[in-house]
């Protein structure tokens, strides 16, 4: 870089691509080098797979080394005494359930007594196993093994796991996400696509934990309604809901989380308002109905309807 400007040019097994050179301001380099860590003193960044690179080795040694023993363990061989007094092809030619002229302890089994060594083997597979599953947060690495766990309790332990690598969203936010939005950004506004935006408008990202998905707010949406309703319950306020919520703002978010089109699906405050008032005048009519004084009101209506039709 020389001026605040990017000088690159392409060449393959060292020889210059003809046409290849060009030059870019500083913040517009359509190229993004990523590096997952970047030590000092390092031309290449260091990739995630690499810091747990000893465990994925002894981990793929270990389970082929089970595999290999389950199969010993598994081959199925009988033995006779070179001196027996039970006859080989006997045994071979008797069916299940006959008799033979033999003795039990003319009979062995080859064994493999290395059920110990194996069950070491085993056991330090599955702390290198458990190791590798939170590093890279896998689901089984969250839930323990255990009859109830509560949502909660997984949120919670996937929230630390979130924690642990929240500084490399952070860095790949900065160094990969914003960049390349700023560059479509780029591309859609040259092609008529994206209009100019106002300067006082930026570009936010949002990584970690809370950009997962709208799953995380109908979740959250969820809880403050519990909340809400727990409350009620306490202090005796059954309508605490439709007294401190509103109740349509509710329900489009909830639509939002869910990920469905909430065009007319909700109506306004307005319209509410309109259908609880026709819903107390039709209720009121009724009302009069029956007590027999909604007569000459409808009498009434009836007369003051303009009569014949049209000239």
């Amino acid at each position: 870089m020389k001026d605040k400007r990017w000088y690159i040019t392409q060449e393959v097994l060292g020889v210059e691509i003809v046409k290849s050179r060009a030059d870019y301001p500083e913040k517009k380099l359509p190229f993004i080098a990523l590096a997952w860590d970047l030590e000092d003193g390092s031309n290449y960044g260091r990739g995630h797979v690499e810091h747990y690179l000893g465990d994925l080795i002894t981990y793929d040694s270990l389970s082929q080394s089970l595999i290999e023993g389950a199969a010993a363990a598994a081959f199925l061989v009988f033995l006779l005494k070179p001196n027996a007094t039970t006859n080989l092809k006997d045994l071979k030619r008797a069916r299940n359930g006959s008799f033979i002229n033999g003795n039990e302890d003319d009979i062995g089994v080859l064994r493999v007594d290395k059920a110990h060594d194996f069950k070491i083997a085993y056991e330090q597979s599955k702390e290198i196993e458990a190791r590798i599953a939170r590093a890279f947060l896998l689901m089984e690495s969250v839930q323990r093994d255990a009859e109830r766990v509560t949502a909660e309790e997984i949120r919670m332990m996937a929230q630390e796991l979130d924690d642990g690598l929240g500084g490399i969203f952070s860095v790949l936010g900065v160094d990969l996400q914003r960049p390349l939005a700023e560059l479509h950004m780029r591309n859609m506004k040259k092609r008529g696509k994206l209009p100019s935006l106002p300067k006082d408008v930026d570009l936010t990202i949002t990584t970690g934990f809370e950009a997962l998905g709208r799953g995380h707010d109908l979740q959250k949406l969820r809880e403050f309604r519990d909340e809400v309703v727990a409350l009620g319950q306490a202090s005796g306020q059954m309508d605490i809901i439709t007294t401190y919520i509103a109740v349509g703002n509710y329900l489009t978010r909830v639509g939002n989380a869910i990920g469905i089109d909430m065009d007319g699906m909700v109506p306004s405050e307005d319209e509410v308002r309109q259908a609880n008032e026709q819903k107390e005048m039709m209720g009121q009519m009724m009302e009069m109905l029956k007590s027999g004084a909604g007569t000459a009101v409808a009498k009434g209506m009836v007369d003051q309807q303009p009569q014949g039709g049209p000239q």
